[in-house]
């Protein structure tokens, strides 16, 4: 799903391959990197599909080339941020994607994808709400096994809360604009 911020990225404007390196790796957070063996036959085949073509850079003395999207490419990537996210072990991940890129599509898609995402993290908050419950009524394991496992549980419900809360603000914003 690195297509999603790769083309989205190049919708604003011309990049070259390393400049896109480091967007994903700052969209991906601290200790992940996409190493160039990744991101360099990504872009070849998103060239070879017809999704962004090379450019010499003009302001470049060394023959620097850009990534630029092609109307292919623009339309592609408008159909990766329609596409629901799977339930995979990659869902995290492409939704983070889909967020930092989410400036690039109408308000109407934004809210899907937004309304997905709260959707998913809701079902993620009552199943730690669930476990976390039945962890307490668990009978012959030690008070303070449970009390542990308990305070874990507590931290993926503060994680999903503070997603919700966050999901909240921004759909309340878009839907704010709208009725402007």
């Amino acid at each position: 799903m690195y297509e999603i911020v790769i083309l989205g990225e190049l919708l604003e404007n011309n990049k070259s391959g390393y400049k896109l390196g480091l967007i994903l790796n700052n969209i991906l957070g601290p200790g992940r990197k996409i190493s160039n063996g990744t991101l360099h036959p990504l872009l070849v085949r998103l060239g070879k599909e017809g999704d962004l073509t090379w450019q010499v850079d003009p302001k470049s003395t060394r023959g620097k080339k850009n990534a630029q999207i092609t109307p292919q490419g623009a339309e592609h990537f408008q159909a990766l941020m329609r596409e629901p996210v799977p339930e995979n072990a990659r869902r995290d991940e492409t939704y983070r994607f889909k967020i930092a890129e989410l400036r690039q599509v109408d308000p109407e898609v934004q809210l899907q994808i937004l309304q997905d995402f709260r959707s998913v993290t809701q079902s993620e908050y009552d199943a730690y709400a669930e476990h976390r419950e039945h962890v307490l009524k668990l009978p012959n394991k030690p008070a303070d096994e449970i009390a542990w496992t308990a305070t874990s549980f507590d931290l993926y419900l503060n994680i999903a809360t503070t997603k919700l809360t966050w999901i909240d603000n921004q759909i309340h914003q878009l839907t704010m604009k709208g009725s402007h």
